[in-house]
């Protein structure tokens, strides 16, 4: 919900109308009581015209991939997929048809009515525009300034994967290995995870990886790069000493440190 109303709503507002478990509540008793009202708009219209209206048959489309779009991010979360993560991008499909919902419902309720209502609705979605436009030269004066991912001015400068960046022919870990391919040009072995990614489930191979990866960093003469890692619980805490048991730290930053195999 808090995605969808940032779609449409300045950021500070939606914010607030989220802002706590009560205010999130009003606002999607809300949000249901307006849907009901329009479509039940939709439906009086619809009853009230004798010839079918393109307008209707382009809103029942849209509403209907909207409805098995989401139907099927609760299939593939509940039975295939459960760390399938409900964010912008995986919703980002049901941008466009919410505007056209939105777009095609305002055009078609205002069809026959009065000259104020008709107003109304131009001056709605004049702002909306204008906000949509301004948000949108905020994004773009951002990217220009700042960068965004991996081309961002934090990665870029990036103390620990500079190091990295000149470290000679050895074997390679890393905790983050798009940083180390795109910005250090190097490629590295993914650490060893306590859990199973897939599941989530305790990792069985655990003890024999971090064997295998000291082995390797030994036999190797290799490097341990562990780029914004840091352990924020005592969960974290205990692999960070996992990772790091008999190896020596040889560069060190805010945003990473580099390790080696101690000497034998």
């Amino acid at each position: 919900m808090v995605l969808f109303l940032k779609w449409l709503l300045p950021d500070r507002v939606a914010a607030f109308l989220t802002d706590s478990s009560s205010m999130s509540l009003v606002t999607f008793l809300f949000l249901s009581v307006g849907a009901i009202w329009l479509g039940l708009r939709l439906a009086r219209r619809a009853n009230a015209t004798s010839s079918p209206s393109l307008v209707l048959s382009h809103l029942s489309v849209q509403a209907l991939f909207c409805l098995v779009y989401l139907g099927l991010i609760v299939f593939t979360v509940l039975l295939l997929d459960r760390l399938t993560p409900i964010d912008e991008r995986i919703l980002a499909p049901l941008h466009l048809s919410i505007l056209l919902i939105l777009a095609l419902a305002a055009a078609h309720l205002s069809g026959s009515s009065s000259a104020r209502a008709r107003l109304s609705v131009a001056i709605l979605c004049l702002g909306f525009a204008a906000f949509q436009i301004y948000r949108s030269g905020l994004i773009v004066e951002s990217l220009a300034r700042d960068g965004h991912g991996y081309s961002s001015e934090r990665w870029r400068t990036s103390p620990t994967l500079a190091y990295a960046r000149g470290l000679p022919a050895v074997p390679i870990f890393s905790n983050n290995l798009p940083a180390m391919y795109f910005i250090a040009g190097r490629t590295a072995y993914a650490i060893p995870s306590p859990t199973n990614l897939s599941n989530l489930e305790p990792n069985p191979s655990y003890g024999n990886e971090l064997e295998e990866m000291r082995h390797l960093l030994r036999q190797g003469d290799g490097f341990l790069v562990l780029v914004g890692f840091a352990p924020t619980d005592v969960q974290g805490a205990e692999e960070w000493r996992n990772l790091t048991a008999g190896l020596l730290p040889v560069q060190g930053s805010a945003e990473g440190i580099v390790y080696r195999a101690a000497e034998p």
